[in-house]
């Protein structure tokens, strides 16, 4: 979703997933490695070489100079071996923590340079001795000023009969830990009856997330907005963000 606002900066987009696939709609994405997946008797299993394949196509019909992968090694296996396969030398864009296991050696090794997110990521992949360039390329923050009138309806909307609303903002997965924003929520709304809580995003955990807020009988207080294409109008309408 959202793919086709991209049309108007590049020269080519291409959709590997008509529909999300099963490993990003059934479970946490840490734990469903997109290519290969340790098994508990340390076996590599092959979950996804259709992808792999696919990118190769791209890679080699594209003719391009250099490949370009985001975020973790969770995600990147298939690119990274797509791009060797084509020889194509490519650059990893890393912003979670990756633990050092076989595959993330294997995987760092395979890459021509890395680009981090913070000076902490740098000096973990340092420590891995890997003979391998990585630099810390910090996030762009974006200064666009946020509709003000559009803000305030929408805090209305969220507010209700409440008086402070409390946000968070991300995709509904184990990694961004809402639960405890939940059984946070819990125990400020018994101290103050007028806090709402407003969640944007979408993920896996929706339903166990739902779950727990009619659990601890939140439903008046805590929502789950959904998918916000515009987070700044989102943030906008928060007295804080969580």
């Amino acid at each position: 979703p959202g793919a086709e606002r991209l049309r108007d900066l590049v020269g080519d987009i291409t959709v590997l997933y008509p529909n999300a696939p099963r490993w990003l709609t059934t479970g946490s994405i840490h734990e469903t490695n997109i290519l290969c997946r340790w098994t508990n008797r340390g076996r590599l299993a092959i979950a996804s070489l259709r992808t792999t394949f696919s990118l190769v196509r791209l890679i080699r019909a594209g003719k391009y100079n250099l490949v370009h992968v985001n975020n973790t090694f969770t995600y990147q296996a298939p690119t990274i071996l797509a791009a060797r396969l084509s020889g194509v030398p490519v650059v990893a864009h890393v912003r979670n923590p990756v633990r050092q296991t076989r595959i993330s050696r294997i995987l760092l090794r395979s890459v021509g340079a890395m680009a981090t997110v913070s000076r902490n990521y740098e000096s973990t992949f340092a420590e891995w001795g890997e003979p391998v360039l990585v630099k810390t390329c910090y996030d762009g923050i974006i200064t666009r000023v946020f509709d003000v009138m559009a803000a305030e309806q929408l805090r209305k909307s969220l507010l209700g009969d409440g008086t402070f609303l409390i946000g968070a903002a991300g995709r509904l997965d184990r990694q961004k830990a809402y639960h405890h924003l939940i059984e946070a929520a819990r125990l400020v709304c018994r101290a103050c009856p007028g806090a709402r809580f407003a969640i944007a995003g979408e993920g896996p955990l929706r339903p166990e997330l739902e779950t727990l807020i009619r659990r601890y009988d939140l439903r008046a207080s805590v929502m789950l907005c959904g998918f916000m294409p515009d987070v700044g109008t989102f943030l906008g309408a928060l007295d804080l963000f969580v």
